[in-house]
């Protein structure tokens, strides 16, 4: 329960400190920000998990691991908590009228949405590296979508944009090529955690 509890906390602490970040000079460019946060997001929702079974295998201190892993959920809250506000900016934009709330109503339902199916269906059928490459495929996706809209609107024709273009679409392959081979890569993490017990 405590675990659970600093878990949520720091979460939406961080997600508050992400939203506070967003404003100002990420709204000057809110698309390319967006695209940029999605790739973030994809690498570090596929890296958390392997980086944490790696961690494990040098046999540091228990305090360390877990200092690693609140690390990896105050920098997803960070760039979540980003997301949300330029998402609302982009839609604002859009509508050239003020900022939709209905943002965030879609965003909390997902992530409720989200939460269900991850505890209860994602993580028992598929596994821990399965379900984390799963849902960071859901961000890649997400991200690149966004790349083709920009394109159809014209906002990614500099040279900056087609770079941030590229960077997304190798992430987007990159997780692809983990979520093909999420069960061997599985495999490989579970000996390196079972290692520390022979």
């Amino acid at each position: 329960m405590l675990r659970y509890s600093i878990t949520i906390g720091l979460y939406m602490m961080a997600m508050g400190i992400g939203a506070w970040i967003a404003e100002g000079r990420y709204y000057k460019e809110s698309e390319k920000s967006l695209i940029k946060v999605e790739i973030l997001l994809t690498i570090v929702g596929a890296g958390a998990v392997p980086l944490l079974f790696l961690i494990s295998w040098f046999d540091l201190d228990i305090s360390l691991i877990y200092i690693c892993a609140h690390s990896f959920i105050i920098l997803i809250g960070i760039l979540t908590g980003m997301e949300i506000p330029l998402l609302m900016y982009i839609k604002a934009e859009e509508n050239q009228a003020n900022q939709d709330t209905s943002v965030l109503g879609v965003d909390y339902l997902g992530a409720f949405i989200g939460t269900i199916v991850f505890a209860f269906y994602l993580y028992p059928k598929l596994g821990l590296f399965e379900s984390t490459a799963l849902t960071a495929l859901l961000n890649a996706v997400v991200g690149t979508a966004f790349v083709i809209r920009g394109f159809r609107k014209k906002t990614l024709h500099d040279n900056s944009g087609k770079r941030l273009a590229s960077i997304q679409l190798a992430t987007f392959i990159f997780v692809m090529i983990l979520v093909i081979y999420s069960a061997d890569v599985s495999t490989f993490l579970k000996s390196i955690y079972l290692h520390n017990f022979l």
